[in-house]
């Protein structure tokens, strides 16, 4: 597969919004979904400063460090779920970042931001805490069905992170969109292709084999 050392968008991509959380209660169980809007915050191997995950089975470590979402999405959300509030943290993320969606980005990317340098890694795979956290049932069906799930990012260097431009750095697997890892997992003649990357995330290649 050809290898690139730069990317390029149809527009420039931008962090819109940082965002963090703590536990807090929400239906049984507490969870760390709700997260603030911060000025900017210190990125370390793990993730952002003062942001937290309840279960990390399935959220944070170093391959989830960091959960982008397209702020893009938003307007479209608005009118499916007849929520006028809902914008820039209510799904979870880290990042909002315009000009980069599960449709751009690819596996293996790596970006800038300010001084540090992260990569996407995989996925994100929506669970019913957001369903709680929005108040709306149908949510992750809809999430993954349209491919608006948002996708989590690995540490390679870190840094301060604020809202401003995103440096593409890299683009070494220019097949391998998110949207299409999401599809891999219905179709195990893609699924090889996305197995052979080495910067999928093992939780996501483990996903994967479940599958066959």
């Amino acid at each position: 597969m050809q290898r690139a050392r730069t990317a390029v968008y149809a527009a420039p991509v931008r962090v819109v919004s940082v965002h963090v959380g703590q536990p807090r209660p929400l239906g049984p169980s507490p969870s760390a979904i709700v997260k603030e809007p911060v000025p900017s915050a210190w990125l370390g191997c793990e993730g952002l400063e003062g942001d937290a995950q309840v279960d990390r089975r399935y959220h944070g470590g170093p391959e989830r460090a960091l959960l982008a979402y397209c702020a893009d999405h938003y307007p479209w959300w608005r009118e499916e779920l007849a929520l006028p509030g809902a914008g820039p943290g209510w799904f979870g993320e880290n990042l909002a970042v315009e000009g980069l969606s599960e449709e751009t980005a690819r596996i293996g990317d790596v970006y800038g931001l300010g001084d540090a340098r992260v990569q996407v890694s995989m996925p994100r795979f929506p669970c019913v805490k957001l369903e709680r956290r929005l108040g709306r049932s149908g949510v992750v069906e809809r999430a993954l069905a349209t491919r608006r799930t948002g996708f989590y990012l690995r540490v390679l260097q870190t840094g301060r992170v604020q809202p401003g431009p995103v440096q593409v750095v890299e683009r070494s697997w220019p097949e391998l969109t998110v949207a299409r890892a999401i599809e891999a997992l219905d179709s195990p003649e893609r699924a090889e292709a996305f197995r052979s990357c080495p910067a999928l995330s093992p939780h996501f290649r483990r996903a994967l084999d479940g599958r066959r």
